[in-house]
């Protein structure tokens, strides 16, 4: 079964995944509903040069077009609806990233593979390429998502181990909101600037910041250190900078906005 994951660098959304075929994470090799062999026209996966070719396939930006078994819309309708009454409609393809795929393990009919790829990507077509590379068909049997960044350091629990402990104990591994846009620069706001901002005005940007893109997007703390939300820079008409908000977290808000 192909993993997901995001590595040490990886930016936000980027998964480790593992998968294989039959009870095993990884890629199964089959053909109208049946297990198949990948074939001799490039090698079985017991070929000892199919796991070095596929530790090298075509990694970095790309494009990828999203199966029809999938959660996308269409004209309102979920696409997997469509597929699943045979009907087959044109997809646009997505910009991806794969930063790495290495083969596991593989044996006559399966093929196991580690993904590190961008938020978006489908492991499914991944496992269907990979088929078509050893020149045979394929599909997915079993994933297995590692770790999404910004978390690859953590440890990862099963929804087993959360449901055995007490509520006090799950509690106590709730992370902060902010822990998950540790990409984003940080800015603390004045005790004006964090009020006028929670009443939905564009307060006048106090603080020196670093160069940045035009339209980065910040995390906004209040004086006492409170997590605010995300905002970020724009131009008032006469050319001074203010903050505006993009997410702000409706518990602070309130507190700041009632406050003065």
């Amino acid at each position: 079964a192909p993993r997901r994951s995001g590595g040490p660098g990886a930016g936000p959304g980027e998964t480790h995944t593992v998968g294989r075929a039959d009870h095993r994470p990884l890629l199964p090799v089959s053909g109208a509903g049946r297990s198949g062999s990948l074939g001799p026209a490039r090698g079985r996966p017991g070929d000892p040069a199919a796991p070095a070719r596929l530790r090298r396939p075509g990694c970095g930006p790309q494009q990828q077009v999203p199966p029809m078994h999938s959660a996308l819309k269409r004209d309102g309708r979920p696409l997997y609806e469509l597929a699943r009454q045979g009907i087959e409609v044109e997809r646009a393809p997505r910009s991806v990233v794969l930063h790495q795929l290495v083969c596991t393990g593989f044996g006559p009919d399966w093929l196991d593979a580690e993904v590190h790829c961008s938020k978006g990507t489908y492991v499914r077509v991944i496992g269907e390429t990979l088929a078509v590379a050893l020149g045979t068909v394929g599909h997915l049997a079993a994933l297995r998502r590692l770790w999404a960044a910004p978390f690859a350091d953590l440890p990862v629990v099963t929804l087993e181990q959360l449901e055995a402990e007490g509520e006090a104990a799950r509690e106590a591994r709730l992370l902060p909101a902010d822990a998950a846009l540790v990409d984003h620069p940080a800015a603390t706001l004045s005790l004006g600037a964090a009020r006028a901002l929670s009443r939905g005005q564009n307060p006048a940007c106090e603080a020196i910041l670093p160069a940045a893109s035009p339209h980065q997007v910040w995390r906004l703390y209040g004086p006492d250190a409170t997590f605010l939300g995300l905002g970020e820079v724009v131009s008032d008409l006469a050319g001074s900078l203010t903050w505006r908000a993009v997410r702000l977290f409706a518990g602070p808000v309130a507190r700041f906005a009632g406050s003065g």
